[in-house]
């Protein structure tokens, strides 16, 4: 175990805000990414398994961002529950680390943006093929739209999460420090 002489507190308080920052990077710009070759695969393929496989991967995506968010919702549902995320939680996490913050929160509005720019062009793409399909379009794009708008806060909601659990981490181990300071 580390004294707290050995350990730059600066760096150890900042370090769980940087850890969500780079992991909000990582995992935002892998959706992007995933989602702008789905958007692909599906344009320039002909009808066909891979064609047809694109439009569910798109639809499955966002589907799991919803569940992903419902089971971490009803996990740490109850008193028990993280505290909940405040407004300033970004602007917090920006005191440190500008850059990291700016780029996470452009990626963040990215990928919801990303799954709507990639359902309208299959949509548009599919429109000459729709016109005698008004029931089945009836049915899906409604459900297609509420599932990016659930997905979309679902995204958003856990986003601002893992900045705010950083910062009460980073709160955590600042009262730490200076709660020790005095035993060492």
């Amino acid at each position: 175990m580390t004294r707290s002489a050995d350990v730059d507190p600066s760096r150890h308080v900042h370090e769980p805000i940087a850890r969500a920052l780079n992991g909000l990077i990582l995992v935002a710009t892998v959706s992007f990414a995933i989602f702008v070759m789905i958007t692909v695969a599906a344009m320039v393929t002909p009808d066909g398994p891979l064609h047809e496989l694109s439009h569910v991967a798109m639809l499955v995506v966002m589907a799991m961002v919803v569940v992903a968010r419902g089971v971490h919702m009803w996990r740490h549902r109850g008193p028990t529950a993280e505290s909940a995320p405040t407004d300033e939680s970004w602007d917090r996490a920006a005191a440190g680390n500008r850059f990291d913050v700016m780029l996470a929160r452009v990626l963040t509005v990215a990928v919801p943006l990303v799954w709507l720019v990639g359902n309208v062009l299959i949509l548009v793409h599919r429109l000459p093929m729709m016109e005698n399909a008004v029931p089945v379009a009836g049915l899906w794009l409604p459900m297609a739209a509420a599932l990016w708008i659930f997905a979309t806060f679902a995204w958003l909601d856990f986003c601002h999460d893992r900045v705010a659990a950083a910062i009460d981490e980073s709160d955590r181990r600042f009262r730490g420090y200076w709660q020790d300071i005095g035993r060492s």
